[in-house]
Protein backbone atom coordinates (compact mmCIF):
# COMPACT_ATOMS: atom_id res chain seq x y z
CA UNK A 1 0.00 0.00 0.00
CA UNK A 2 1.58 3.22 -0.95
CA UNK A 3 1.22 6.62 1.38
CA UNK A 4 1.12 9.79 0.93
CA UNK A 5 4.23 12.19 2.10
CA UNK A 6 3.18 12.20 5.58
CA UNK A 7 2.67 8.58 6.03
CA UNK A 8 -1.13 8.45 5.81
CA UNK A 9 -3.17 7.29 3.23
CA UNK A 10 -5.44 9.83 1.56
CA UNK A 11 -9.16 10.49 2.64
CA UNK A 12 -11.67 11.32 -0.28
CA UNK A 13 -14.77 13.06 -0.07
CA UNK A 14 -17.68 12.79 -2.68
CA UNK A 15 -20.61 14.11 -3.62
CA UNK A 16 -21.88 12.82 -7.00
CA UNK A 17 -21.52 9.98 -9.50
CA UNK A 18 -18.30 8.73 -7.53
CA UNK A 19 -20.88 7.54 -4.52
CA UNK A 20 -21.68 4.15 -3.86
CA UNK A 21 -25.31 4.50 -5.08
CA UNK A 22 -24.09 5.59 -8.37
CA UNK A 23 -24.47 3.01 -11.90
CA UNK A 24 -20.97 3.75 -13.15
CA UNK A 25 -18.15 1.55 -13.72
CA UNK A 26 -15.75 4.46 -11.80
CA UNK A 27 -17.69 4.48 -8.77
CA UNK A 28 -17.18 0.68 -9.10
CA UNK A 29 -13.29 1.20 -9.29
CA UNK A 30 -13.84 3.18 -6.32
CA UNK A 31 -15.63 1.03 -3.92
CA UNK A 32 -13.39 -1.84 -4.95
CA UNK A 33 -10.14 0.36 -4.64
CA UNK A 34 -11.11 2.20 -1.45
CA UNK A 35 -13.09 1.86 2.15
CA UNK A 36 -15.96 3.93 2.32
CA UNK A 37 -16.09 5.01 6.24
CA UNK A 38 -18.96 7.04 6.79
CA UNK A 39 -21.49 9.93 4.95
CA UNK A 40 -19.80 13.21 5.69
CA UNK A 41 -20.90 17.15 5.11
CA UNK A 42 -18.64 19.62 3.47
CA UNK A 43 -19.12 23.22 3.63
CA UNK A 44 -20.44 24.45 0.39
CA UNK A 45 -22.93 25.40 -2.85
CA UNK A 46 -23.97 22.63 -5.26
CA UNK A 47 -24.91 23.10 -9.02
CA UNK A 48 -26.27 21.31 -11.74
CA UNK A 49 -24.04 20.95 -14.85
CA UNK A 50 -25.25 19.72 -17.95
CA UNK A 51 -23.66 17.35 -19.65
CA UNK A 52 -22.63 18.94 -23.50
CA UNK A 53 -24.69 15.72 -24.77
CA UNK A 54 -27.27 16.61 -23.39
CA UNK A 55 -28.29 12.91 -22.20
CA UNK A 56 -27.09 13.67 -18.21
CA UNK A 57 -26.12 15.71 -15.63
CA UNK A 58 -23.49 15.87 -12.67
CA UNK A 59 -23.02 17.81 -9.99
CA UNK A 60 -20.36 20.89 -8.88
CA UNK A 61 -19.44 22.26 -6.12
CA UNK A 62 -18.09 25.20 -4.58
CA UNK A 63 -17.08 26.49 -1.11
CA UNK A 64 -19.48 28.14 0.82
CA UNK A 65 -19.57 30.57 4.05
CA UNK A 66 -23.08 30.47 4.16
CA UNK A 67 -24.33 27.77 6.92
CA UNK A 68 -27.07 26.71 5.01
CA UNK A 69 -24.88 25.59 2.42
CA UNK A 70 -23.86 21.74 3.03
CA UNK A 71 -23.25 19.26 0.50
CA UNK A 72 -24.25 15.65 1.03
CA UNK A 73 -21.31 12.90 0.32
CA UNK A 74 -19.53 9.87 1.54
CA UNK A 75 -15.76 9.87 2.68
CA UNK A 76 -13.26 7.03 1.13
CA UNK A 77 -10.16 5.45 2.50
CA UNK A 78 -7.85 5.34 -0.42
CA UNK A 79 -6.16 1.91 -0.43
CA UNK A 80 -3.36 3.62 -2.77
CA UNK A 81 -2.30 7.19 -3.74
CA UNK A 82 -2.22 5.51 -7.18
CA UNK A 83 -5.59 5.93 -7.26
CA UNK A 84 -5.06 9.65 -7.15
CA UNK A 85 -4.40 9.58 -10.55
CA UNK A 86 -7.13 7.59 -11.59
CA UNK A 87 -9.34 10.05 -9.85
CA UNK A 88 -7.81 13.20 -11.69
CA UNK A 89 -8.27 11.40 -14.84
CA UNK A 90 -11.96 10.57 -13.88
CA UNK A 91 -12.51 14.32 -12.86
CA UNK A 92 -10.72 15.70 -16.15
CA UNK A 93 -8.14 17.32 -13.95
CA UNK A 94 -4.79 15.10 -14.15
CA UNK A 95 -1.44 16.21 -15.73
CA UNK A 96 -2.37 15.27 -19.24
CA UNK A 97 -6.25 16.97 -19.78
CA UNK A 98 -6.30 19.87 -21.39
CA UNK A 99 -6.67 22.98 -19.74
CA UNK A 100 -8.58 24.77 -18.65
CA UNK A 101 -9.42 22.00 -16.32
CA UNK A 102 -13.36 21.98 -14.84
CA UNK A 103 -12.48 20.93 -11.51
CA UNK A 104 -9.56 20.96 -9.13
CA UNK A 105 -8.59 18.25 -6.51
CA UNK A 106 -8.20 19.91 -3.21
CA UNK A 107 -8.25 19.68 0.59
CA UNK A 108 -10.61 20.54 2.16
CA UNK A 109 -12.69 19.79 5.63
CA UNK A 110 -15.13 17.65 5.48
CA UNK A 111 -17.45 16.85 8.72
CA UNK A 112 -17.88 13.12 9.47
CA UNK A 113 -21.59 11.92 10.27
CA UNK A 114 -20.10 11.27 13.81
CA UNK A 115 -19.44 15.57 13.98
CA UNK A 116 -15.51 14.55 13.58
CA UNK A 117 -13.79 17.18 10.96
CA UNK A 118 -11.34 15.76 8.70
CA UNK A 119 -9.23 16.93 6.36
CA UNK A 120 -10.07 15.20 2.85
CA UNK A 121 -9.51 15.49 -1.16
CA UNK A 122 -12.58 17.17 -3.34
CA UNK A 123 -13.26 17.62 -6.47
CA UNK A 124 -14.22 21.32 -6.64
CA UNK A 125 -15.84 23.17 -9.53
CA UNK A 126 -13.34 25.25 -11.14
CA UNK A 127 -15.58 27.57 -13.14
CA UNK A 128 -18.23 30.05 -12.95
CA UNK A 129 -21.33 29.14 -12.08
CA UNK A 130 -23.34 31.95 -12.27
CA UNK A 131 -25.65 30.38 -15.14
CA UNK A 132 -25.57 27.09 -13.08
CA UNK A 133 -28.94 26.07 -11.37
CA UNK A 134 -28.07 25.61 -7.24
CA UNK A 135 -29.26 22.20 -5.56
CA UNK A 136 -30.61 23.76 -2.18
CA UNK A 137 -30.39 20.32 -0.63
CA UNK A 138 -26.75 20.01 -1.09
CA UNK A 139 -27.29 16.18 -1.56
CA UNK A 140 -27.18 15.44 -5.97
CA UNK A 141 -29.29 12.31 -5.57
CA UNK A 142 -32.16 13.90 -3.98
CA UNK A 143 -32.03 16.77 -6.55
CA UNK A 144 -34.43 16.81 -9.24
CA UNK A 145 -34.24 18.77 -12.06
CA UNK A 146 -36.11 22.24 -12.76
CA UNK A 147 -38.10 21.97 -16.04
Amino acid sequence: MNKADDGTVPLLFVYGTLMSNADNAFAATLAKYACRLCDGTFQGAMYRVHHSSGTWDYPAVIPSDEASDLVQGEIYQLSSVDLIDLLDDYEACGPNTPKPHEYQRQIAKVRRDDGRFVQAYIYLYAKPTDELEQIAEGSFGKAKPQS
